[in-house]
């Protein structure tokens, strides 16, 4: 199969991750949303740390998502139905994250 979308070199399906994953400009992009991520999680992981105590699952839930919206949209990775995703995640009783079967 012909991959005319791309760079004569590229011939096979398996050399397109690789060429996307060198270029400068997605892991420049890439190295932004991991820093931005980064400090996001670092304001808001004593919060989560403190869920035995408060017991307040819905209100962490929503502070997390308007926060981590506002903290890397402007990244510019997400689209706008990136948290039809989160909304399929829920805490068990033991703090894992689980996938709801819909």
């Amino acid at each position: 199969m012909d991959y005319l979308d791309f760079l004569p070199a590229i011939t096979e399906r398996g050399q397109i991750k690789a060429f996307i994953e060198s270029d400068a400009g997605v892991q420049a992009t890439e190295a932004k949303l991991y820093g931005v991520f980064s400090a996001w999680w670092q304001l808001h992981a004593p919060g989560l740390g403190e869920l035995p105590k408060t017991q307040k699952v819905m209100e962490l839930r929503a502070e997390f998502l308007s926060s981590f919206v506002d903290s890397l949209q402007p990244v510019g990775l997400l689209d706008r139905y990136w948290h039809l995703t989160l909304d399929n995640l829920r805490l068990t009783d033991s703090m894992q994250v689980e996938t709801v079967k819909a």
